[in-house]
């Protein structure tokens, strides 16, 4: 990572400061840790929004960003590729469109020769078409989880219950209703 110039160079608070933003992802949490700041929510969430966007922070927090997310986005990017790749070889010899070399043992002959053959199997081309389908830029085979709410109305009382269906109960029902594309 290139050192910063002079002009860019940061104080150990301010250094600190992006180190913590970095970390966390948020400049108010950033700034209540380097700052020792004890103002309320609103004036800290300010203070470190104005701090977060002074043109030398900005710049070392985009820097450090770039010098840490690219790699890792590179090495995503070639695991990716070599996934599908792999997956891609899988399907040609699964469907029996590539040969596959196989070491038998010639008794006649008393030795191992290297032959080619064709592979057949369904279930292996299967799964590779699957796979190759639940690709995020593919998207034909999505997960979809189910969400079940049962647990949280088992700890209610009655009356609970009863207040729940009067006021999200009744919201859910409006939102459901034909014609609300709110």
């Amino acid at each position: 990572m290139p050192a910063p110039k002079d002009k860019d160079k940061l104080t150990k608070k301010q250094e600190d400061f992006v180190l913590a933003y970095l970390e966390t992802g948020s400049a108010a949490q950033a700034y209540r840790r380097t700052c020792r700041h004890n103002g309320n929510d609103e004036t800290i969430r300010k203070a470190a929004t104005k701090k977060i966007h002074e043109p030398k922070i900005a710049r070392r927090a985009a820097a450090l960003r770039a010098a840490i997310v690219n790699p890792i986005l590179k090495r995503i990017s070639i695991d990716r590729e070599l996934i599908i790749t792999q997956l891609l070889e899988q399907l040609e010899i699964s469907m029996g469109r590539r040969l596959v070399k196989i070491k038998v043992y010639r008794k006649s002959a008393d030795k191992i020769e290297e032959i080619e053959i064709s592979q057949y199997n369904a279930m292996a081309a299967l799964r590779a078409l699957e796979l190759l389908g639940k690709i995020d830029t593919i998207g034909l085979f999505v997960e979809r989880s189910k969400v079940d709410m049962t647990s949280r109305f088992d700890a209610m009382t009655d009356d609970e219950l009863d207040e729940f269906i009067a006021s999200d109960g009744a919201r859910i029902q409006n939102s459901a209703s034909p014609g609300n594309y709110s």
